[in-house]
């Protein structure tokens, strides 16, 4: 068994990660976009027409080995909310490629947008990333020299080539959770607001879960990492000691 120690990324460059053939889940190829109605008595969406305008809310989410990064696996979720303010549709899906972060899954939602929605569309989205609102409103040419530009780029040559309007806002997350989070929160957001960005966040969890790698996989990996950590804190602990004994010495001696 073999892994990389690290999935290296800077600027969508990414050292790939290698595990023994034979013991991958699928490959990514083979998971489409899931979409279905939220209110299944109301709505019939044609999934192979282009998306409505609207109010999207955007999430990304790693599965339970978010920290090991050459394990770890992203899902994206989706949930719009029509122009009346009324929920209709969430979408997810496992995040394709081999980078894998919550940043890269939470920017495929945009890019997910942006490349179904009607021609010349308009579009509030909503995440709970400042990074991605602040990358984004900073607009194309800052976005290209950005980590994950590769992603930026496609953003903005679909919103040029297809006339869309994007308008990207940040509010905080859980804030029906944590209500201390509400001091920081922006003040358009309503309720309607928090139940859509957790919408989002259930869809992204969920769609992560579904490509996990398996236990079976993970657990030699993951057990070597952990035995690591051990020896280096041991390490770490025997260094201060070592130096504690030779600063005490020299103070004798003088």
């Amino acid at each position: 068994m073999h892994t990389n120690k690290i999935a290296y990324y800077n600027r969508a460059l990414v050292q790939k990660h290698e595990l023994d053939p034979g013991e991958l889940c699928n490959p990514l190829e083979d998971y489409t976009l899931q979409i279905k109605p939220n209110n299944r008595d109301i709505y019939v969406w044609d999934t192979e027409a282009l998306w409505p305008s609207g109010y999207y809310f955007g999430d990304g989410s790693g599965d339970r080995y978010s920290k090991y990064p050459s394990l770890t696996r992203c899902g994206v979720g989706i949930h719009y909310v029509d122009t009346h303010k009324f929920p209709t549709y969430d979408m997810s899906t496992p995040l394709p490629g081999e980078i894998h972060t919550n940043n890269r899954a939470e920017l495929y939602a945009l890019l997910l947008v942006v490349q179904n929605l009607e021609l010349a569309g308009k579009v509030d989205f909503f995440t709970d990333n400042k990074i991605i609102k602040d990358t984004y409103n900073k607009g194309k040419y800052r976005a290209i020299i950005a980590n994950h530009a590769d992603l930026l780029a496609e953003v903005f040559l679909h919103i040029e080539e297809n006339y869309r309007d994007i308008s990207v806002y940040w509010m905080p997350t859980h804030t029906d959770k944590h209500p201390e989070k509400k001091e920081k929160a922006p003040a358009w957001m309503q309720d309607w607001h928090v139940k859509g960005n957790n919408e989002a966040d259930t869809l992204a969890g969920a769609a992560a879960a579904l490509h996990e790698i398996p236990r079976r996989v993970a657990q030699p990996i993951t057990q070597i990492c952990t035995n690591l950590a051990l020896i280096q804190d041991r390490l770490i602990q025997v260094t201060k000691f070592s130096h504690k004994e030779t600063i005490t010495k020299q103070y004798i001696s003088t």
